[in-house]
């Protein structure tokens, strides 16, 4: 039995073993088997790319040739639509438009339709025709014009894509499709939510139910795509209404360019800057902080200054050695604290000056000695012959690493030994690189421990706090200050053996000595007779222990309260030397040091010295001093010994 299918125009018997449809069709004809012979010529004869669909525009067959001109496999793509392959909604009404074929890419064709009218149902038969020849067609085609647009879409770099009024893809670009990593034929008639999160994909809807619903476009928005394996990306994004000819919106489109670096760069930076800010407080607070202790410091330092050179007994003594050693250990744990931060912060600059290494050492030595003897360790210092008497660096701080590691050494140590070795080589005329070692035979600790030890507040036990105390702050000091000079702390210990610490730096040399020499002869020349001197403190007690420190070292000293008494002071009295506190009520220290220059310059007199005296420890605050004209400044708390040392530097 064979039935016949009618055309309007044409009439084609259809083999369904031969031609399979692309899904089940509920028409029976099509089961039906034609005349073999038939059916050979007339698939020799047709060349044209063939399609049927139903009335819903579903695909019910497709010929081999169709299969060639649309990429798509007619088993493997069952539910394909009309639509699909020709999204814009005239193109079954016009002899000339665009394909898109399954990779997404567009294809110009001649499309002539027809109806099957088989078994009381109503078929739509269509026979494509692909356009080979661009000049077939004039430019001013629409066809044409999208192919142009095609090949411009594909060799931009920002991703373009086109969808439908239901928010499926229609066209997408080589870049798009690069970007999420899925063929074009992947995403073609698909929507974000199978691409991305629930959270993007409802964004993305919601976005474009607005461009729908207003014609109007959205602007270069941020949207942050949220991708199935949890990771992120960042596109800036562009959302247009996508028009038929007639004005009515069909769909949308959209240009986005991948902004991940730039957002990533940002993100990086807003850390950053909210991590500086967060150590750049906690640095004003540890500031701070250490303003308050250094003031009640102060007394208590000076206090025990002047009670040790007082007619004492063998009990006093001692109670006044305990004040001693506990302000100094309270002071050292405030100035520990503040270094770090300093460090942390970038703000602990390295000064360059010429010092004597050999003096430094001897200086370090010398420091070491008393605590040393209490726990019947013996001290040994060996300096190489080829170490240069100066050098151009920063003896405080190369000073403040060196009295850490050896009194970390003496500290570990008992009825032992302690080595520093020094030694020199000159890679060129202009460097030297010093190499000191710090050797103990302590308790030494297990290989494991060591990398703890340059972690602030660690140690390598915590049985060793109890023991021995400490902070576990000065290895974490040192090792940042001996990296700022250039070097790095290496560590080799042996539980019940010792350890050894070892580090080099590279210092300028400064061969020189007699520009040094010189200078120190001018600075004795420079020399000022103190017989007036203003004493500025708003602490009573500090002010007293003050002023009696510079009775013990022969000299008196007019006091002021504040600033504004220190101008008015010396208005009234010439002073050779005035002690200013920096921070004061009323009028502080930076000011009226201002005014008291400005004055003698105007009267064209002899400026007093003014020396600063604060609480406050860090650089900027003795910039801030010399800034205002004070030529001198010293943190408190101050002892016999720093104003010994100011007296005769001026």
């Amino acid at each position: 039995m064979r039935d016949e299918t009618t055309s309007s125009e044409t009439s084609h018997p259809v083999r369904p073993n031969q031609v399979q449809p692309v899904s089940e069709s509920p028409v029976a004809d099509l089961q039906q088997e034609p005349s073999a012979a038939l059916f050979d010529a007339l698939y020799r004869a047709v060349q044209d790319a063939v399609l049927i669909t139903g009335t819903s525009g579903k695909l019910v067959y497709m010929n081999p040739s169709a299969e060639v001109l649309t990429g798509y496999d007619r088993k493997q793509h069952s539910e394909l639509h009309f639509q699909t392959l020709f999204p814009e909604r005239s193109a079954a009404e016009r002899s000339q438009t665009m394909l898109i074929r399954c990779d997404g890419h567009p294809c110009p064709v001649q499309l002539r339709q027809s109806s099957l009218n088989l078994q009381a149902q109503t078929l739509t038969l269509f026979s494509i025709r692909p356009v080979t020849d661009i000049t077939e067609t004039p430019l001013h085609e629409a066809h044409s014009v999208q192919l142009l647009l095609k090949h411009l879409m594909d060799h931009l770099p920002d991703n373009i894509y086109f969808k439908d009024i239901q928010s499926r893809f229609i066209m997408v670009n080589r870049a798009f499709c690069s970007h999420i990593g899925i063929e074009a034929a992947q995403v073609v008639g698909k929507t974000d939510a199978d691409l991305f999160t629930k959270t993007h994909a409802d964004q993305a809807r919601n976005d474009e139910e607005q461009i729908i619903s207003t014609g109007l476009p959205l602007v270069d928005i941020e949207e942050k795509e949220t991708w199935a394996d949890g990771h992120c990306t960042w596109v800036s994004t562009t959302k247009m209404p996508l028009k038929s000819p007639d004005g009515t919106v069909v769909g949308t489109f959209g240009i986005s360019r991948d902004i991940t670096a730039k957002k990533t760069m940002e993100q990086e930076r807003a850390a950053r800057k909210k991590a500086e800010k967060t150590t750049e407080a906690k640095t004003i607070f540890l500031a701070n902080m250490s303003h308050e202790m250094r003031t009640p410091l102060s007394a208590i330092v000076g206090v025990g200054d002047l009670l040790v050179d007082t007619l004492l007994d063998a009990e006093q003594k001692d109670y006044v050695g305990t004040i001693e050693s506990s302000s100094e250990a309270l002071l050292d744990i405030v100035n520990s604290v503040l270094d770090l931060s300093k460090i942390e912060a970038g703000k602990l600059n390295l000064e360059a000056v010429p010092f004597n290494v050999r003096e430094l050492i001897r200086k370090t030595m010398d420091v070491i000695k008393q605590p040393a003897c209490s726990l019947k360790n013996t001290l040994y210092s060996e300096i190489n012959e080829s170490m240069p008497d100066l050098v151009r660096g920063d003896p405080v701080r190369l000073r403040q690493v060196l009295l850490n590691l050896l009194s970390n050494a003496n500290k570990f140590t008992s009825g032992g030994s302690i080595t520093l070795r020094v030694s020199a080589e000159q890679p060129d005329l202009q460097h030297v690189r010093l190499f000191f070692e710090v050797t103990d035979t302590g308790i030494g600790m297990e290989p494991e421990q060591i990398p703890r030890l340059f972690q602030p507040y660690e140690q390598a036990d915590r049985s060793t706090t109890r023991n021995y105390g400490g902070t576990g702050l000065g290895l974490a000091i040192c090792n940042k200050l001996v990296e700022q000079m250039g070097g790095q702390l290496s560590i080799t210990s042996q539980k019940g053996i010792g350890t050894q610490i070892q580090f080099a730096i590279l210092l300028e040399c400064c061969a020189n000595d007699t520009v040094i020499e010189k200078n120190a002869a001018e600075d004795q020349n420079r020399q000022h007779v103190l017989s007036r001197i203003l004493l500025v403190e708003d602490n009573r007690v500090n002010r007293e222990v003050i002023r009696r420190i510079l009775k013990k070292l022969g000299y008196d000293a007019d006091l002021a309260a504040n600033g504004e008494e220190a101008v008015q002071a010396a208005q009234n009295q010439a002073y050779d030397l005035i002690l200013m506190d920096v921070q004061m009520p009323v009028m502080d220290g930076l000011e009226a040091t201002r005014i008291i220059k400005r004055e003698h310059e105007k009267k064209n007199s002899c400026k007093p010295l003014i020396v600063g005296l604060s609480a406050h420890a860090l650089k900027e605050h003795h910039e801030q001093a010399a800034e205002a004209g004070m030529d001198d400044y010293l943190t408190k708390p101050v002892r016999i010994r720093d104003l010994k040392q100011l007296f005769s530097r001026i």
